[in-house]
């Protein structure tokens, strides 16, 4: 729910650019583009609601998690458990994220956002719905003379398609409607000297599709109805369609009959059906007017500048709406089958969610509980510090024998914090001023060439080297963490051999047991709790991951015990 909340938050506020940036271009280039050529800009909406869809775009927006976490704030410590049977005891230390935007109140705004777009959708159902009654009230146009006008104005018009000449008793005006079946709507009994100019301004509607694009943005309206600039879009493509219409039509007709065009327009300027498209659908019959009297047929240079900035626009619309791909991210969809077995230990869990991966380097098999979960993207809290301290070994900003690194005086409420650490003391008391300096020390680029190398997780470090890994950006699944460790300890990035050692004795615990828990805690509640590591029995290996989560109370600490106990109810402890 959050990550759709800020999606539509991001996605919102670029469209409101977007068509900011599109009126004020309009305006500069009004004396430059024909009204077809204003109207043809609009095509840009079609890519606005493509864009979120395609699997790539430039602004890597999106959060995984928050997205408006920060590393400010108070300090909570989670109590340690006290494991036994060859684990000693881990002291769990979590900082606590500050989100900006709590869980309730992106509840109440996405409810009322619902409610809105629900209430507006019923509006389009409604008027669809007067729009088929509107349909069946019609009987096709029996008067040869009209019939021989409208075909002769269809072939004007450029129309191959079929379009049926209507009259209805429920038609006070003019109109064009219907979709798949096409209509011009008459009044009954309508006479009118001006009947071949009401015909070709209909007929130049459908030549543009308009009954369809009208519904299209009043859909898109409906699910933006909070965005003001879509309501300014909005009237502005009605008016934009109305004087297109003109444009064309002014262009078939012969330079003396403006005169009579415009008339048809002033006959006709009453109210229309709400889903049909009128002659005089506009309320702007003033700037309609004025148009036809300043008529200019359409230059090839404003041919040219129209297609330039559509152009020049739907590469900004692509690059700039982020994809609702990112979303995906947040299941691993590995590229092979794996083998799997599935095992219910929901006992060891109780009240709290969570997923359980143990891989049996002998057998080459997994063993998971809660594939769903174990294949979904969460923040990897301290557990990233694995990697972190690996890339400064690789990078040779520390080395296995000098990794130390001075305290710089600030005071943390963890005493093991307040003091010069080396990786394995960092490691152990899981300090994270250590690792964030590690992080700078590599910077962005090579932070992300690292993580991107050894595919960690979702690859986002969009929110900071320094927090992406505090409830924020990047999201790691329990099913990669296990495979993560697999290839640390079995070396198969190709790292140098010594590297590998020291980032092992740093996570090892006792006897056989190497690991790293982590915790996420978010506005005081700890919500998220991994241990991750493995078990070497000197002939074989095993690796595991446990991931626990609650809107309180889940821990990295409750999140070893669950695995020692499942380790040792399947006698694989002090192997």
């Amino acid at each position: 729910m959050t990550e759709w909340f800020f999606y539509g938050l991001i996605y919102s506020l670029i469209l409101a650019l977007l068509l900011a940036s599109l009126l004020l271009v309009k305006r500069l280039f009004s004396k430059q583009l024909s009204p077809r050529g204003q109207y043809r800009l609009w095509l840009v909406l079609p890519a606005v609601c493509t864009a979120p869809f395609l699997p790539f775009s430039a602004g890597d927006l999106l959060p995984q998690r928050t997205g408006l976490a920060s590393a400010a704030g108070s300090i909570s410590i989670d109590p340690s458990v006290a494991p036994s049977s060859g684990m000693e005891t881990v002291r769990d230390l979590a900082v606590d994220i500050h989100q900006g935007v709590p869980q309730m109140l992106i509840l109440l705004l996405l409810l009322v956002w619902a409610a809105g777009a629900l209430f507006m959708f019923s509006k389009i159902v409604y008027q669809l719905w007067l729009s088929r009654r509107f349909l069946h009230s019609a009987a096709a146009v029996q008067d040869a003379s009209q019939l021989a006008l409208f075909y002769e104005c269809k072939k004007q018009a450029g129309i191959r398609r079929t379009v049926t000449l209507s009259s209805s008793p429920l038609c006070r005006t003019p109109s064009a409607l219907g979709i798949l079946r096409p209509h011009v709507m008459l009044p009954n009994d309508y006479g009118c000297r001006e009947l071949k100019y009401v015909l070709l301004h209909e007929l130049a509607h459908h030549r543009y599709r308009d009954p369809l694009t009208n519904l299209l943005v009043t859909c898109f309206k409906a699910v933006f109805w909070f965005n003001p600039m879509v309501h300014l879009s909005f009237q502005r493509i009605a008016l934009d369609r109305e004087m297109a219409c003109d444009d064309l039509v002014l262009e078939l007709l012969e330079q003396h009959e403006a005169v009579l065009y415009g008339r048809a327009i002033l006959n006709c300027a009453h109210k229309s059906h709400p889903a049909a498209l009128a002659l005089a659908d506009s309320g702007s019959i003033r700037r309609r007017i004025l148009q036809i009297a300043d008529h200019r047929q359409e230059s090839a240079a404003g041919k040219r500048i129209s297609r330039i900035l559509l152009g020049l626009f739907l590469c900004l619309t692509v690059f700039c709406v982020p994809s609702v791909w990112a979303l995906a991210d947040s299941t691993y969809h590995p590229d092979q089958k794996l083998p799997i077995s599935h095992e219910d230990l929901s006992p060891y869990f109780q009240n709290m969610e969570g997923s359980f991966v143990l891989f049996d380097q002998s057998d080459n098999r997994y063993t998971i509980y809660n594939e769903k979960a174990a294949r979904t993207r969460v923040s990897p809290d301290s557990t990233y510090k694995i990697y972190s301290g690996l890339l400064a070994l690789e990078s040779g900003a520390i080395t296995r024998d000098r990794s130390e690194l001075k305290w710089d005086g600030t005071d943390y409420p963890f005493e093991e914090w307040n003091r010069d650490q080396t990786l394995d003391s960092a490691m152990k008391s899981s300090v994270n001023w250590y690792f964030q300096r590690l992080d700078r020390m590599a910077g962005k680029e090579n932070l992300q060439k690292f993580i991107s190398s050894i595919s960690y997780g979702n690859e986002d470090l969009s929110s900071g080297i320094e927090d992406s890994w505090l409830e924020a950006s990047l999201a790691v699944s329990p099913l990669e963490q296990v495979q993560l460790l697999q290839a640390l300890y079995e070396n198969k990035w190709n790292f140098d051999p010594q590297n590998i050692s020291a980032v092992k004795n740093a996570l090892h615990i006792s006897d056989n047991v190497f690991g790293k828990t982590g915790t996420g805690s978010v506005n005081g509640r700890l919500v998220n709790g991994w241990f991750v590591g493995w078990l070497d029995s000197g002939q074989t290996a095993y690796f595991f991951a446990a991931n626990v989560q609650a809107k309180d109370g889940a821990s990295g600490s409750h999140a070893m015990e669950i695995t020692r106990q499942i380790l040792q109810d399947k006698g694989l402890l002090g192997k």
